[in-house]
């Protein structure tokens, strides 16, 4: 995908290169090479035992939702989180079910309407065993706008009705209650 070559007399000849293969990238760093053709064989070689040995684990894939986070005072009660890029943890190839967990935590479990679709919400940790691998922030995937007067005492815009509805079949089951007895 890319490289660098370089030479002083400190370092030798130097090389950087990246390469992909199967979804893994790869990044090699050559110093002090004894030639300037050994540079390219050793990152060669290195690209070669990197790639044999090693794999891209895909996680989650940019856009794709991960979770619903609450929001108070929104038109809606929840907002969706996705991450801006793909997550993926390289793994050694010998592992044949990697022992991935994640866990996803927002900022705040209070975050308040409005919310704009790509504002930074929370985090989601990759844990290899009981390592952890990656982090990465999820963002809000859609806009929330700020809610109407009920939103306040926890109904979203969206719940109105069936809230409204809850009320009146309340009402009348007071009202017959009351008048039946």
């Amino acid at each position: 995908i890319g490289v660098k070559t370089g030479y002083t007399s400190t370092a030798g000849s130097c090389f950087v290169g990246w390469a992909e293969k199967d979804d893994t990238d790869m990044i090699v760093v050559v110093l002090n090479s004894s030639t300037y053709e050994s540079r390219f064989e050793d990152a060669i070689a290195l690209w070669d035992y990197g790639f044999e040995k090693y794999h891209t684990y895909n996680v989650a894939s940019a856009g794709e939702i991960l979770d619903e986070f609450r929001i108070k005072h929104g038109a809606k009660g929840e907002v969706t989180v996705t991450l801006n890029e793909d997550l993926g943890v390289t793994l050694n190839k010998e592992d044949k079910e990697p022992d991935i967990d994640t866990k996803i935590e927002p900022y705040d479990r209070k975050t308040k309407a409005p919310v704009k679709e790509g504002d930074e919400l929370g985090t989601i940790t990759v844990y290899k065993g009981n390592d952890v691998v990656e982090q990465r922030v999820l963002i809000a995937a859609e806009n929330v706008e700020k809610g109407g007067v009920l939103s306040y005492i926890g109904v979203p815009d969206e719940d109105v009705p069936m809230f409204l509805i809850g009320i009146v079949i309340a009402l009348i089951l007071i009202f017959v209650i009351y008048n039946v007895y």
